[in-house]
């Protein structure tokens, strides 16, 4: 998707960041699961959103992770076989007792939903829930990736520890909406034109991406990313229901307790963004289809003021 790349780049310039900040909760790098905490964290920063914006939220009603939950049942109710054998075949498998393993998940995604309608009625955050989150971040992988992960049985401390720090600084009132806070959204017709595209969350007309990166930077990947949301919701309707303008993009750098966002009209008029999302699917439809290679060439930095962030 070289051809890709280069639109994205030319159109939208990394504006980066203008700013330093200290980070407040580095890795452990003890844990086993460490690439699955960010997910984990996601999963828990929505079950808080749900709470916090109860007037105006709109959530799937299926997690993810229910997706993924169901595709293991459904391979392990399959196999004809008495063991099965789960992880990356590229890296690192170990077999397992299918009846064993199928009772094991369906008891720990039964537990998860309990302890999390427990933090809906009570709103306290229990090792319990840390410990459902990351299960849930391993099913929520089961589904994008089709690996059941090595270690789905194995939750250890460094991974809750690092859970609870995290969130422990996030600061809810920049999360508070005023009309509407979507959860996990999609984008309908847009969606389908990626084989499945879905998003943190759309708080108000911001549509935000949490990161647990320990890096603080802007990269290429995430800001293509944020703008290709945008204008797969030019293509398609949020959660295929919901006319929602966009306006803003934003980052959460969770170990930093830094809220990055920007307006779009910082790129174009917002009125020149179906324009953009008809270019973006001419691509897709086609990455042969190079749009930029006869343009000239536009100034590759956009110098802003980093504002909106109370913490800085």
């Amino acid at each position: 998707m070289f051809n890709l790349k280069s639109w994205f780049k030319y159109h939208f310039p990394n504006p980066g960041l203008n700013v330093k900040n200290q980070l407040l909760v580095p890795s452990l790098n003890k844990s086993k699961n460490n690439g699955e905490i960010g997910t984990a964290l996601d999963y828990l920063i929505r079950f808080n959103l749900e709470r916090i914006n109860k007037k105006v939220i709109f959530r799937n009603k299926n997690w993810i992770a229910e997706e993924g939950y169901n595709s293991i049942i459904m391979e392990c109710d399959l196999n004809n076989d008495s063991h099965m054998e789960i992880g990356n075949p590229e890296t690192a498998t170990k077999i397992v007792d299918i009846e064993i393993f199928r009772e094991f998940i369906i008891n720990e995604f039964n537990n998860s939903k309990k302890n999390y309608i427990e933090f809906m009625n009570k709103g306290i955050i229990t090792d319990e829930l840390l410990k459902s989150c990351v299960f849930l971040s391993k099913l929520d992988s089961r589904y994008r990736s089709g690996i059941i992960d090595l270690y789905i049985d194995d939750t250890c401390s460094y991974d809750i520890n690092e859970l609870k720090q995290l969130i422990n600084i996030v600061p809810w009132n920049i999360f508070e909406a005023k009309k509407q806070c979507f959860l996990n959204p999609n984008f309908g017709d847009g969606s389908k034109l990626v084989r499945g595209a879905d998003a943190d969350l759309i708080i108000d007309n911001t549509l935000i991406d949490i990161k647990s990166s320990k890096e603080f930077k802007i990269h290429r990947n995430d800001l293509n990313q944020l703008i290709g949301y945008v204008l797969l919701s030019h293509i398609g309707k949020i959660n295929n229901e919901y006319d929602i303008k966009i306006t803003h993009i934003a980052i959460y750098f969770a170990r930093y307790k830094y809220f990055w966002k920007f307006p779009l009209s910082n790129f174009y008029e917002l009125e020149k963004y179906k324009e953009l999302s008809d270019e973006f699917m001419k691509i897709i439809n086609n990455p042969n289809l190079d749009l930029v290679k006869d343009l000239p060439k536009k100034e590759t930095k956009i110098s802003y003021d980093l504002g909106e962030n109370p913490f800085r």
